[in-house]
């Protein structure tokens, strides 16, 4: 549970941090209101995900997990790269493909504990042990996965988001094999929960895709994970609600990554990752100062890439 409303304060700073850099908007005359804006909401976000991330495990995948690029090859999460495009889950069941605009978490380093959620095809013969289609999905316990009762006919299947340690046997996950998806198929199907454990693994990732969905291990998990409005939501009853308002809460980001297009916005993060690693330098030393800094020189060159394209 994280304490000291980490992500108030790391709002506060990340929005300061935001008006200290707004100069560069006012070149863009008409349109400085809505960059202006947008860099406040960039720098408020990341400046509360970094005061957080210091108080508690962010939610993350190990690093032998695996996602199915645009290209149908595999990749493992430890080699995942920034624009990869990445099989996703959508609202009405389908598999589409989507871009990683972010990282949440990457550090090879970190050994962590992980629920491991074994699975079955809905309906399927369970004493057939060399089913194909068996799964397992393993996250850290505060990351989300959108879960159907197992008690509802198949046609009325509702899906709420439950975090990783609150699974239970005999829920309803949604997924497709591997050879489904090597194979192009386009809708996911019911699996059903037959095991629920915990297990230590090397390697902490997070990727965002634009959705705020990720097929893993075959398997749909959300990008999103616990974070500074967990406990508000928690107290109203409205857990389920989290993995929606969160990306809400990074929508400045995915309109930055909208706004430079993906080219420019990979060249933007690619600049600073090489200087500072973004995501694990973030992650591992957090703070007020670090993750503000970060978000304020992101959006500054942001903002002097979007210049340079009006002057061209």
């Amino acid at each position: 549970m994280l304490q000291d409303n980490c992500g108030v304060k790391g709002a506060v700073s990340g929005a300061i941090t935001g008006i200290l850099t707004v100069g560069e908007c006012l070149s863009l005359g008409p349109l400085a209101p809505f960059c202006i804006a947008g860099m406040l909401g960039v720098t408020a976000a990341l400046g509360a995900a970094g005061e957080c991330a210091g108080s508690a495990l962010a939610g993350c995948f190990p690093a032998d997990a695996a996602v199915l690029l645009e290209s149908g090859q595999l990749k493992s999460m430890s080699t995942l790269a920034l624009g990869d495009t990445v099989a996703v889950r959508k609202q009405d069941g389908a598999i589409a493909y989507e871009d990683i605009y972010a990282f949440g978490h990457k550090d090879a380093a970190a050994h962590a504990h992980f629920v491991q959620i074994s699975v079955y095809p809905m309906g399927a013969n369970l004493s057939d042990t060399k089913h194909e289609t068996r799964g397992v999905l393993e996250l850290t316990p505060g990351h989300f996965v959108p879960v159907s009762s197992n008690s509802a006919a198949a046609a009325d299947l509702k899906t709420v988001y439950k975090r990783a340690k609150d699974v239970s046997v005999g829920d309803l996950v949604w997924g497709i094999s591997t050879m489904g998806l090597e194979a192009g198929m386009q809708s996911s199907s019911p699996y059903v929960v037959t095991g629920v454990t915990t297990v230590e693994k090397e390697g902490l990732y997070n990727p965002f895709t634009l959705s705020g969905m990720i097929m893993v291990n075959g398997l749909a998990a959300s990008s999103h994970s616990d974070w500074f409005l967990d406990q508000t939501f928690n107290f109203l009853g409205l857990t389920h609600q989290l993995p929606g308002a969160y990306q809400i809460v990074l929508s400045p980001a995915r309109a930055l990554y909208y706004l430079l297009g993906k080219e420019a916005y990979i060249s933007v993060y690619s600049q600073l990752d090489a200087l500072i690693d973004v995501a694990t330098f973030g992650t591992k030393y957090g703070g007020l100062f670090v993750s503000t800094l970060v978000a304020g020189a992101s959006t500054t060159a942001g903002v002097a890439v979007l210049i340079s394209k009006r002057k061209h």
